[in-house]
């Protein structure tokens, strides 16, 4: 979901932290042998106990948060001009591939990148990013959140989860303290 307002981003990541939650509990009720019966009621208490921690009373529907759409002009069609469109196909690799053991990765230098590839964001479950512009946050993760990270730190969002880490440290490659021991363990310069 793309947002744009500091509400539309609170109830995202209120939306977001609900499908979690719900995940967890159910697969802990499941274990605990409680039937969809009372799974319901007990979801239907913690999604209110939810609300009510982040502060959402009463969440405004989705449709009713996005501004009204205007007209717009014609779509031109396009001429079958009989040679092979090779977009289609990517398209379908992006986002059916993994299931089929085809993967793809897609490194860009920022959002202009993803714009000017007339790839949609919908394509790409798994996303990866740096510190960059609250606008552009927005457009790749929903939210502003990868605009506040600090400097090497990476922002992970799979559309269900979402978390910062920070990458891999390798060997004769710190940083900020942090370094490799010669077995490959990472070491805190926080350590005592």
């Amino acid at each position: 979901a793309l947002v744009t307002t500091d509400a539309q981003e609170k109830e995202h990541q209120y939306t977001m932290a609900w499908g979690k939650l719900k995940r967890e509990l159910k697969k802990k009720l499941k274990a605990e042998g409680v039937s969809e019966e009372q799974m319901e009621v007990i979801f239907k208490e913690e999604r209110a106990k939810l609300k009510k921690e982040m502060g959402i009373d009463n969440p405004q529907p989705a449709a009713a948060a996005q501004p009204a759409k205007t007209e717009e002009a014609p779509k031109q069609e396009k001429k079958d001009t009989g040679a092979y469109d090779a977009s289609a196909d990517l398209t379908y690799i992006m986002m059916q591939g993994s299931r089929l053991g085809y993967h793809f990765m897609m490194h860009l230098n920022s959002v202009e990148d993803i714009k000017t590839t007339g790839l949609k964001n919908d394509y790409f479950r798994y996303r990866l990013g740096f510190t960059m512009s609250a606008d552009d946050s927005r457009a790749v993760f929903g939210t502003k959140i990868a605009s506040t990270l600090p400097e090497r730190i990476c922002q992970y969002d799979d559309k269900l989860d979402s978390y910062s880490f920070r990458p891999y440290l390798h060997k004769d490659t710190g940083w900020d303290g942090w370094y490799t021991d010669e077995n490959g363990k990472a070491v805190s310069p926080f350590e005592a």
